[in-house]
């Protein structure tokens, strides 16, 4: 789902022979609220450590939800669409990630996010881990026979056990992106860039969430091209079965010329 705007003005263009161009777009991949009936902060009471050596992988804890049904490896896949989010519960800890996929069929790969939320013996969250990883592209064809191609890449990230921050317990991992804008007529921006992500654990009743912003810009002759990606995983500190999704990628396309 995207909405795209656009502007061009050619004032004076018989005299001075100058004229400008823009147009954007928004391109949500994920946005949803999700509300799962588990028992959330019961504990097991068998251990004497507050923490325990989590696994963050998802195939390693019980599925609380996941959309699609059955979308993490091995199950039936991500059935059409271009991502798979996702609950997962262990003895002491809550993980909440998403998968995105490519929604150019002859492409398999996909990037992992995932947060957990560590859990101590009295069941409030008092620390953070993060599984990340993988890649994937995204193509996009926007008005004017415009496409964008997006490669989102995330190095191997697994860890647990966070940094004081505010009040919360937080964890920093680098995160990159390329992007190829065309305009036919006008030519192709070839950009990439690289941001950090951050996942953070409150202590005092604050928002869990993992978030990043990272932007790959470039310019071409009179091109110019700023595609954005912007993924966020939050949940409340006392409300683990309700979680937010939400990712999405801006595009920012200008040209001009002035004589």
């Amino acid at each position: 789902m995207s909405s795209t705007h656009g502007m061009r003005s050619c004032e004076g263009a018989s005299k001075s022979k100058s004229w400008k161009w823009a147009t954007g777009a928004n391109i949500v991949l994920i946005q949803v609220a999700s509300s799962v009936c588990v028992d959330a902060l019961v504990m097991d009471g068998t251990t004497d450590n507050s923490i325990q050596e989590p696994e963050l992988r998802s195939l390693r804890m019980p599925v609380v939800t996941e959309s699609p049904p059955d979308c993490l490896p091995p199950g039936k896949g991500f059935q059409g669409e271009n991502h798979c989010w996702y609950v997962l519960k262990g003895p002491h800890q809550f993980n909440g990630g998403a998968l995105f996929a490519s929604n150019n069929s002859g492409y398999t790969g996909f990037a992992t996010l995932e947060m957990a939320v560590m859990l101590a013996s009295n069941s409030s969250p008092v620390d953070v881990g993060v599984w990340a990883d993988g890649k994937t592209i995204w193509l996009f064809n926007l008005p004017d026979r415009i496409s964008v191609g997006v490669e989102l890449s995330i190095p191997t990230f697994l860890k647990v056990g966070g940094y004081d921050w505010q009040d919360t317990r937080r964890l920093d991992f680098p995160i990159f992106l390329k992007a190829r804008t065309t305009v036919p007529g006008a030519g192709t921006v070839r950009a990439e860039g690289n941001g950090t992500a951050h996942a953070m654990v409150s202590s005092k009743k604050g928002l869990n969430e993992l978030m990043a912003v990272v932007s790959a810009e470039g310019t071409a002759g009179s091109l110019s091209s700023r595609v954005m990606f912007f993924p966020f995983i939050r949940t409340n500190y006392m409300a683990l079965d309700h979680w937010n999704y939400s990712a999405y990628i801006t595009v920012n396309i200008s040209a001009g010329r002035n004589q």
